[in-house]
């Protein structure tokens, strides 16, 4: 070979090092979507330091993207309102409702009933890309479980109060009876509605607002809502962000993982028409204890998400009004850590 042909063949070589090395980054930065996340996530109004109407909450999910063997994709395909690639999410979930006087062993009339309520979930949603305009995110989920001693409430507060040393509730016997639940619920969110870069350009730093409408329909919750989601950060995520314990705004359990490691600070607010509510009107085909309730509920969530490598880390504290005449506003907080799985 010749010293002409010899320094071609070196400078190639050189080339193709350069572009191999470039490419190394941008695979570690932008990595595929994982097969699946797995959340847990705990709610407990100890954050607010009380203990009293929705005093705690905890959930275990799977989600992952919904192909075309699976057996919910034309479940799925067949739904109305939605459009776009499609996920699904199974679920567990418990929550627990106390009244403010947990050291009261006869009801008490005029306060939250004691109740525990334990569902598993199958939720299918898909979120729609658009190269101008919002992401449009619309969800289904079906909850199927039970109300009543059956959900397990009692021995769980009872468990947990025993292992943080607090007082012992002592009105469990007054709960509301055993009643088997079903629920839909629906919920679709326009993601990046309005956004804009924040400071210099650049700096990546963004503000998005994501309106969203949701309803429920079943023997737990009947309601509408409406609300919006307000978000800040660098590189703001294509998903909404972790999604609450129901009822509440809505979310994603699913999400892109971040080796670079990626934050963004949010704030929700959401309004309820309420016709049913389990906890608040007793049950449904039994005599039970109940109190009078407001029609109308707001809730407003201020938050954190980060998202750094596999995991996500989100915490929220939540804010709502009174939801029944003689109660009080209620504040919890909720967090929730998920990993690809």
């Amino acid at each position: 070979m010749t010293k002409a042909g010899r320094m071609r063949t070196a400078a190639a070589t050189a080339l193709l090092a350069l572009i191999a090395a470039g490419s190394v980054p941008a695979v570690a930065t932008e990595p595929g979507p994982p097969p699946g996340v797995l959340t847990l996530q705990i709610e407990n109004d100890f954050f607010a330091g009380s203990d009293q109407n929705y005093t705690s909450g905890f959930r275990i999910a799977y989600a992952a993207p919904l192909g075309p063997s699976h057996p919910l994709e034309s479940i799925g395909r067949a739904l109305p309102l939605m459009g776009g690639p499609m996920r699904y999410a199974y679920s567990l979930g418990q929550q627990l409702y106390t009244p403010r006087d947990i050291s009261v062993s006869q009801p008490i009339l005029t306060d939250q009933p004691y109740a525990g309520y334990l569902y598993v979930g199958i939720a299918i949603e898909s979120e729609l890309p658009r190269v101008h305009g919002p992401r449009i995110r619309s969800s289904f989920e079906l909850q199927v479980g039970v109300v009543g001693p059956a959900a397990l409430g009692e021995q769980t507060q009872k468990a947990a109060h025993k292992i943080f040393n607090s007082d012992e509730a002592n009105g469990w016997d007054n709960q509301l009876k055993n009643e088997p639940t079903v629920n839909l619920f629906y919920d679709r969110a326009w993601i990046g509605w309005y956004e804009n870069r924040i400071g210099a350009a650049g700096s990546g730093y963004r503000i998005d607002l994501s309106p969203h409408v949701g309803a429920a329909l079943g023997n737990v919750y009947t309601y509408a809502a409406a609300g919006a989601t307000l978000r800040f950060g660098p590189n703001l995520p294509a998903a909404l962000g972790p999604r609450t314990l129901r009822p509440g705004p809505p979310g994603s359990d699913y999400y892109k993982t971040a080796p670079d490691g990626r934050w963004h600070l949010f704030l929700g607010a959401e309004g309820r028409a309420v016709a049913r509510n389990i906890f608040l009107d007793g049950n449904t085909f039994t005599d039970s204890q109940s109190v009078n309730k407001y029609p109308y509920v707001g809730e407003a969530r201020v938050g954190i998400a980060i998202t750094l490598g596999r995991y996500r880390l989100a915490y929220a504290q939540a804010f709502r009004t009174r939801q029944f005449r003689g109660g009080d506003p209620e504040s919890f907080g909720s967090v929730s850590l998920s990993t690809d799985f």
